[in-house]
C-alpha cells in the first residue's frame, strides 16, 4: 500500500475517480446506490474530517456517498450484513474510505470480500500503526488500490527516517539478501506496518480470525516499526484533509467552515493528549497561514472569493482555555475531570468532594464564586478563581500520607492558539470550546453526578447564557414575537417550557451549541429557521426538540455534524404522518431512522398525530431521495408494513407506465421495524402521490395495522 502526501491525493486519486464516475453517469445517470462508502470512527476528529470530505469533495462533485459511524469491527460487519442479499448494489461501490479506524482486524480483507476485489480503499488515520496487516511504500508509482494519506510533515518525516534509519537485524545478518539502498525513499513490499496481532489475540479470536493470521509478528517487523515510527500518533486527520484541498486544483473549495472543522479536530486531539503542545501550536500556525492566504487583503486571486464568503473564523494567538465547558463551574469541573482528579491525588481521599471544598477554603475563594456557573462570572473574576485555586493544594494531608502536590496554574489556565467564531449568536466560541462540547456529547450520558438533573436542564435552569444578548431581531426574537401574537401557541409553549425567561435561555443555548451542531455544513446562521415553511409552524410548540439535540449521542451527533436543515413539510394523514426534510444530508438510512424516532417522540406528546411515520430526506444537490417508513412499538404480531407498501406503490407506478421509472431508479430494503427506499428525485413526487392514494384506497385492510 502506498503512503502518499496529502498534496498528491487530489491529482493522483480523487480526480481520476471523479472522471471515471462522470463517464459512468453519462452512460447511466440514474443509479440510486452510493458509489462511495465512508467508515468513520465515533470521535470528534473523525466526524470533522468526514464532514469536510463529504461537503468539499463528494457533495461538491455530486457524487453519492454513505457515511457509517462505527466504534468497533462488529459494527462494520453488521453494516455489511445489511446488504447481504443485495449483491448487485454492492458491486456499484467503487471506493471505501476509512477514517481513524486504526487496528481494525483484517478490515481490508473483509471489505473486499463483501464489496469486490477491485474496491479502492483510501485511509485517513492518526493511529500508528494505521491498520493491521498494512503494506507500506513511500514514493514510486501510485498504482495500488489501497492508499494511506499522510500530512506533508509526516510524509517528509517518514522519508527522512527511511533514508537515515539503521539496518534491521535481518539485514545485518544477511546483508546480501534484499538489502535496501539507503539513498532510496521506497520501501520494499515486504516491509509492512507493525502487525498488531500479538496485542489483539483475544480480539482476533472473537472476530473468528485464524491463528496463522494472528502470528505473523517477528523481530524484523518490530525493528522496522521502532526505527521508522517510534511511539507517536500521526497528524490529525482533520489537518490532513485540509492539506489535500490546499492546492491549485481544489483551493477554491476551502472556506471558513473547512478551517473551523479542522481546528475542532486538532483541538480534540490536543485535549485527549494525542498530540503535544508544540505540535498543537504548529498545526494552528499552519491553519493561520491558510486562513491568511484566503482572507488577506493583499490576495488578488482570492479577492472575489473573500467578498462572497459566508463565514470565516478568526485566528487568535492567545485564547484562554479553561476546562470548565463540561460541567459549568469549578467545583464540578474538578470533581468530574479524570485528569485533574488524578493530578491532585483526590483518588486517595475517602471523601474527595469534602477535600475539594477544604482546598477551596485554603485558596481563599468564596463559595459563591466556586459554585457559580462559570459563564456568569465576570471575566477578571473567572481568571482569579482559576489562578487562586491551585494554591490550596500546596502540600495537603491525605489520611496518614502527606502528598506534596505540584499542581500548577497551567493545569487550569492555559493560553493557546485557536480558531474562534464571533457572531451575534456565537460570542467567542473557540475550537477548544467546541471540541470539548462535542467530546462530552459523544462520550458521556449528559448527566451530572451529584443530581438527577440532565445536562441540558442544568444549562437552561442555571441561566448560564443570560449575558448573551440577542440583537438585531434574530430568529429567536422573531419567533418569540410571533408567539406573543398567537395566544394559543404561547399557551402551548408555556405548558411545555414554562415561563418566557426559560424559553429565552433555551433559545440562547440552542443557538450557541445546538445550531452549531446542526449546521456545521456552513449555512448562514442569520438565515437558519427550521420553522420557516408554513407547515413547520405546527412544530413551534415542540421547541423541546432543541433540548434533545444536545442529549442525543454517537450516531445522531454524527448525523448532526453533516446536516443542514433549512425547512420541510409535515403532513398528517389518517393512518400515518409524512415528514419531508429539505436540504438535509444524512448519508446512512439508519440515521434517518433515528431522526424519525426523535420526531415521533416529539410530535406524539400532543397525542394528535399518529405514531407511524414516513420520513423523506432530499437535498437540492443530490439526485437521490431516501425514504424511511417507521412503525414504533412493533412486535412479531404487528411488524412494519411499509416495505410491502413501498413495493406495492412502485409496482403500481410500473404497471400504469407513469413515467420512465425502471429498476435502476429505486432500491428497497426491508427491515423488521423500518423500511428503506432510495429513489431518483425525479420520481419522488410521483411516488408520494401514489403512496397516499394506495393507503387511502386500502384503508379497510390497513386500519388495524397502519
Amino acid at each position: 500500500m502506498p503512503a502518499i502526501p496529502a498534496v498528491d491525493f487530489v491529482s493522483q486519486y480523487y480526480l481520476p475517480f471523479v472522471e471515471k464516475i462522470q463517464i459512468s453517469n453519462r452512460e447511466d445517470s440514474n443509479k440510486v446506490f452510493p458509489k462511495v462508502w465512508i467508515f468513520s470512527s465515533n470521535d470528534v476528529d473523525s466526524l470533522c474530517t468526514s464532514t469536510i470530505l463529504i461537503n468539499q469533495f463528494f457533495k461538491h462533485d455530486e457524487i453519492q456517498c454513505m457515511l457509517n459511524c462505527v466504534t468497533h469491527y462488529n459494527e462494520i460487519s453488521k453494516i455489511l450484513q445489511e446488504y447481504k442479499n443485495y449483491s448487485k448494489q454492492r458491486e456499484l461501490v467503487n471506493i471505501c474510505i476509512l477514517i481513524n479506524l486504526g487496528a481494525m482486524v483484517n478490515i481490508l480483507h473483509s471489505l473486499r470480500l463483501w464489496l469486490g476485489e477491485d474496491l479502492e480503499i483510501w485511509i485517513f488515520d492518526f493511529h500508528r500503526p494505521a491498520i493491521d496487516e498494512l503494506m507500506l511504500t513511500i514514493g514510486g508509482n501510485y498504482n495500488n488500490n489501497n492508499v494511506l494519506i499522510l500530512s506533508i510533515q509526516e510524509y517528509n518525516f517518514l522519508v527522512n527516517s527511511k533514508s537515515g534509519r539503521k539496518k534491521s537485524r535481518k539485514n545485518s545478518s544477511n546483508p546480501s539478501d534484499g538489502q535496501t539502498n539507503e539513498s532510496s525513499s521506497t520501501f520494499s513490499s515486504n516491509n509492512p506496518f507493525a502487525s498488531l496481532s500479538q496485542t489483539i489475540d483475544d480480539l482476533d479470536i472473537l472476530m473468528g480470525t485464524s491463528n496463522g493470521e494472528s502470528q505473523s509478528y517477528n523481530e524484523q517487523i518490530e525493528d522496522e516499526t521502532d526505527e521508522l515510527f517510534g511511539e507517536y500518533c500521526g497528524d490529525p486527520s482533520s489537518l490532513v484533509i485540509v492539506q489535500t484541498l490546499d492546492n491549485s486544483i481544489t483551493s477554491e473549495r476551502i472556506d471558513g467552515n473547512v478551517l473551523w472543522y479542522s481546528s475542532i479536530g486538532i483541538s480534540w486531539c490536543y485535549i485527549n493528549r494525542y498530540i503535544e503542545l508544540l505540535d498543537y501550536e504548529m498545526y494552528f500556525d499552519l491553519l493561520n497561514g491558510i486562513l491568511s492566504k484566503y482572507t488577506g487583503d493583499m490576495s488578488n486571486i482570492n479577492s472575489k472569493k473573500t467578498s462572497n464568503k459566508k463565514y470565516w473564523p478568526k485566528y487568535i494567538k492567545n485564547d484562554l482555555s479553561i476546562p470548565l465547558y463540561r460541567h459549568w463551574n469549578l467545583m464540578d469541573s474538578v470533581y468530574h475531570s479524570e485528569y485533574l482528579y488524578s493530578t491532585m491525588g483526590l483518588w486517595k481521599t475517602e471523601n474527595s468532594r469534602d477535600t475539594i471544598m477544604n482546598r477551596r477554603v485554603a485558596s481563599g475563594i468564596s463559595l459563591k464564586d466556586f459554585t457559580t456557573k462559570f459563564y456568569l462570572l465576570e471575566k477578571e473574576v473567572s481568571k482569579k478563581v482559576v489562578q487562586d485555586f491551585p494554591k490550596g493544594f500546596s502540600g495537603f494531608e491525605s489520611g496518614s500520607e502527606t502528598a506534596s502536590q505540584s499542581l500548577q496554574i497551567p493545569v487550569f489556565l492555559k493560553y493557546l492558539p485557536s480558531i474562534v467564531l464571533d457572531s451575534e449568536l456565537h460570542p467567542h466560541l473557540s475550537s477548544l470550546d467546541m471540541a470539548q462540547i462535542l467530546h462530552t456529547l459523544l462520550t458521556n450520558d449528559c448527566r451530572l453526578a451529584d443530581s438527577g438533573e440532565s445536562f441540558m436542564d442544568a444549562i437552561v435552569s442555571s441561566g448560564a447564557l443570560n449575558r448573551m444578548e440577542l440583537k438585531h431581531n434574530t430568529m429567536s426574537e422573531r419567533l418569540l414575537n410571533e408567539e406573543k401574537n398567537n395566544e394559543n401557541d404561547s399557551s402551548k409553549l408555556n405548558q411545555i417550557l414554562g415561563k418566557d425567561q426559560k424559553i429565552q435561555l433555551l433559545f440562547r443555548d440552542c443557538f450557541r451549541v445546538g445550531l452549531q451542531l446542526l449546521d456545521l455544513s456552513g449555512a448562514d446562521f442569520n438565515q437558519i429557521n427550521v420553522f420557516q415553511d408554513h407547515s413547520w409552524k405546527q412544530l413551534k410548540c415542540y421547541i423541546e426538540e432543541a433540548k434533545l439535540l444536545l442529549s442525543l449521542k454517537l450516531k445522531y451527533v454524527k448525523m448532526l455534524l453533516s446536516s443542514s436543515i433549512n425547512g420541510g413539510t409535515l403532513i398528517k394523514h389518517n393512518y400515518f404522518t409524512l415528514a419531508e426534510l429539505n436540504d438535509i444530508e444524512i448519508s446512512h438510512p439508519l440515521n434517518l431512522r433515528i431522526v424519525g424516532y426523535s420526531i415521533i417522540d416529539i410530535i406524539s406528546r400532543n397525542r394528535d398525530l399518529q405514531d407511524k411515520l414516513v420520513i423523506i430526506s432530499k437535498n437540492s444537490t443530490n439526485k437521490v431521495a431516501t425514504i424511511v417508513g417507521i412503525t414504533p412499538g412493533y412486535d412479531s404480531n404487528s411488524p412494519n408494513l411499509f416495505g410491502a407498501i413501498f413495493s406495492k406503490v412502485i409496482d403500481i407506478i410500473l404497471e400504469e407506465g407513469q413515467g420512465l421509472l425502471g429498476e435502476e431508479h429505486f432500491f428497497v430494503q426491508d427491515e423488521f421495524d423500518f423500511s428503506i427506499l432510495r429513489i431518483h428525485a425525479n420520481f419522488l413526487e410521483q411516488f408520494t402521490s401514489n403512496l397516499f392514494k394506495y393507503i387511502e384506497s386500502s384503508k379497510h385492510i390497513l386500519t388495524n395495522s397502519i
